[in-house]
């Protein structure tokens, strides 16, 4: 978030709508560089490694070459189409000079997100939090100064020399426990592996060009229907929605190879973990999106100036967005982590789809909120869905989530409305906030007490070993 804060201060509204369509752009090629290998890695070594076996340096190894050669292909057909994009697409000369600088941040962003997955099979939470630490910790040493220069151009290369640093740093680091392969008699079969990696990393590959372009889709047609500077705006709301999803990220990240390892040792477990980690989460993302929904206009003002202010409707919307995608994304782990993808991929094309045909009514009609409300909507109906096919395919319960799920989403949709519809003052929407925090307190009081318990417990512990 602080990198976004700096790049939008720093280029102004239209200029940050340009630098928006690149990343958007980019984020595709990105999808096809990746392969669906990273995901493949953390299920796998996961696996594995439950059953004591030295495959996963081989896995890591295999994952790592595969990605290569993919990411090789993929920038040089980024390349090769840069003229098309900028000039054809979106009739803006800037947009191709960028796209070489936008292929360098593609390889960096790669190997970043490669390592990340190698360490998240490994369980190695720590180095998953170095990097996402140090990854925008270094690269705000270099934006400001090669922006105030170079403008779009400079925060590319910014962003590519910090995520190399990060990179080269791993890989001098934690090479022998990524890659280093036991000594043992018997070698794991390599190409059983690989056709593994690759039969798994199909359905993620073939889920991420499904929902990537389509996002990508919005982001042009709202460029094309209002122009750069209303992208402008919806990047900032976007980027406050993405700081949002550390909350999801956090969880996942241990959750995924944590399924994975059940799926192999006791199968029954899943659904309880699943259930009771939707219910937590449900508590944790309420607090931030109710408080995000009621002060967008003051967090937007704050952070970003006066001159985005017009972004703080949308930013609500996304905070809407931002709690049924996080809720989405745990309820997807039970399909990730099990190696359902085939139904995980089926899911993907229905919300996607959903998404174009929202996008294409919203966005005409209201512009720049039309695209949040898009986001909003194919979200929570993707969400429903998920808890509907888990019903059905793992016979998933969830008796005491639905209804602070329910009672949250209620709030947060009549917090919205009371301000940008209704319009009310300022005590009003400090009573609605209040009335939705305590009324959320009371209808999970005994999971509120679980985690205050689980942190002093995690914080008393960690004192000791200082100690």
């Amino acid at each position: 978030m602080a990198i976004s804060i700096t790049i939008a201060r720093l280029l102004g509204v239209e200029l940050f709508g340009t630098y928006a369509i690149v990343v958007s752009t980019q984020n595709i090629v990105l999808v096809c560089s990746e392969f669906g290998i990273p995901l493949a890695i953390a299920k796998f070594i996961s696996e594995y490694r439950a059953k004591d076996s030295v495959s996963s340096h081989v896995i890591a190894r295999a994952g790592f070459k595969i990605v290569l050669i993919v990411t090789a292909l993929s920038v040089i057909a980024y390349l090769l189409l840069g003229d098309l994009i900028g000039n054809g697409i979106y009739q803006e000369p800037l947009i191709a000079t960028l796209i070489p600088l936008s292929g360098l941040v593609v390889i960096s962003t790669t190997m970043i997100i490669l390592l990340q997955g190698i360490a998240q099979g490994h369980q190695m939470i720590r180095v998953i939090a170095l990097i996402r630490i140090a990854n925008p910790a270094i690269n705000l040493g270099f934006i400001p100064i090669l922006a105030i220069y170079y403008s779009i151009s400079g925060i590319l290369v910014a962003i590519f020399i910090g995520q190399m640093i990060i990179v080269m740093f791993l890989l001098a680091r934690f090479r022998k426990k990524f890659f280093s392969i036991s000594k043992v008699s018997v070698q794991p079969n390599r190409a059983e592996i690989n056709k593994k990696l690759l039969s798994y990393s199909m359905y993620q590959l073939v889920g991420g060009l499904l929902i990537v372009p389509v996002l990508w889709l919005g982001n042009t047609e709202l460029t094309i229907v209002s122009g750069l500077e209303s992208l402008g705006y919806f990047a900032v709301a976007f980027a406050l929605y993405s700081a949002m999803m550390v909350i999801p990220q956090s969880i996942i990240i241990p959750l995924m190879p944590r399924i994975s390892q059940l799926s192999v040792i006791s199968a029954s477990s899943i659904r309880k973990s699943i259930a009771d980690t939707i219910r937590y989460a449900s508590l944790l993302l309420f607090v931030v999106v109710f408080s995000v929904t009621m002060f967008s206009t003051i967090i937007v003002e704050i952070l970003y100036g006066s001159s985005y202010s017009s972004a703080s409707s949308t930013l609500s919307l996304m905070a809407i967005a931002a709690f049924f995608y996080a809720l989405t994304s745990i309820a997807a782990t039970l399909y990730t982590g099990t190696g359902r993808m085939r139904s995980y991929l089926i899911l993907n094309v229905i919300g996607s789809l959903s998404f174009v045909i929202i996008a294409f009514i919203g966005i005409p009609l209201l512009g720049v909120e039309g695209l949040g409300l898009t986001y909003a909507l194919t979200y929570s109906s993707s969400f429903v869905l998920y808890l509907t096919f888990s019903k059905y395919q793992f016979k998933m319960t969830y008796p005491e989530t639905i209804l602070p799920i329910l009672v949250a989403t209620i709030f947060i949709i009549t917090g919205f409305a009371a301000i940008f519809v209704l319009e009310v003052g300022l005590i009003g929407e400090i009573a609605i906030y209040a009335c939705g925090m305590i009324t959320m307190a009371l209808l999970m009081r005994k999971d509120m007490m679980s985690l205050l318990k689980g942190l002093a417990a995690l914080l008393f512990k960690h004192r000791l070993r200082t100690l």
